[in-house]
């Protein structure tokens, strides 16, 4: 992810986590079912904007899908509705062996008030979300 830094207050975090799936299935839950990762009740438009209810300690969040790189990543803007600004959320995929995915989620730039550990917490639970998801029998998502 590049974009410009101010070193004065950059925030960031770095959660993952290993999947047991081949990175295509994991890569489709990712794709097709957003709700996984992003909320329940997400809401995607044709321009890449999205809306989420109830996410980040019941709050609202929106932000927008900036890269999807096939198979690798994708990139986008967070922005809880108590925040002045968005964050940067990076969620990478690494294959891990034949059916093994580790799952990462880079998140920086977000205020230097809210605390580290309650977002990793928040992208944690997400990730929780997709090793549930790619269980065996579990793809009722």
């Amino acid at each position: 992810m590049t974009r410009p830094v101010e070193y004065t207050d950059l925030v960031t975090t770095h959660v993952e986590q290993q999947v047991a799936a081949p990175l295509s299935d994991v890569w489709e839950l990712v794709v097709s079912c957003p709700e996984l990762w992003l909320g329940e009740s997400v809401r995607l438009e044709m321009d890449g904007s999205y809306a989420v209810d109830g996410c980040f300690d019941s709050n609202h969040a929106y932000g927008r899908i900036e890269e999807v790189a096939l198979l690798e990543r994708v990139v986008l803007t967070w922005h809880p509705e108590a925040w002045d600004d968005a964050a940067l959320v990076e969620v990478a995929l690494v294959e891990a062996g034949p059916d093994a995915t580790r799952v990462c989620v880079h998140v920086e730039d977000f205020p230097d008030h809210v605390s580290v550990d309650v977002v990793a917490r928040h992208w944690q639970g997400a990730l929780d979300r997709l090793v549930v998801a790619s269980a065996p029998h579990s793809h009722a998502a």
